[in-house]
């Protein structure tokens, strides 16, 4: 299965704070958005994770390295500039990481700003 994890949206919403920041590295609880996404695939034993950029990407990029590429195997980020092209949305940026990912049967879609516990092999 390859999950993919969309984090390249601008959170206007959220501005002033998202104005020097992505969305998905907002600190909640003592953690970031994104951590708690990325806890539930590790506690879910999902191997392929992609994490979608566009906003922000090399900070979300840098942090990923940083935090979590040793904690999560397979992770892998793919930015719209990896992909040659800026998303026009979150469907095309599905769409560009199936065109980049190899084929799988099936895929898992995940935002990263929302805060769950759950295990996804119960889907």
């Amino acid at each position: 299965m390859l999950t993919l994890v969309l984090a390249g949206g601008e959170g206007t919403r959220l501005a002033p704070l998202t104005q020097r920041c992505a969305k998905s590295m907002l600190p909640f609880a003592g953690r970031r958005l994104i951590d708690y996404t990325l806890l539930n695939c590790q506690r879910s034993g999902l191997r392929d994770v992609v994490v979608l950029t566009q906003s922000h990407a090399d900070e979300v990029q840098g942090y990923l390295e940083h935090s979590w590429c040793t904690r999560l195997d397979g992770l892998g980020c793919l930015s719209s500039r990896d992909a040659g092209r800026l998303y026009r949305g979150t469907a095309d940026a599905v769409r560009a990481a199936l065109e980049w990912a190899p084929r799988t049967d099936y895929v898992l879609v995940l935002a990263s700003d929302h805060v769950y516990r759950m295990d996804y092999r119960r889907m």
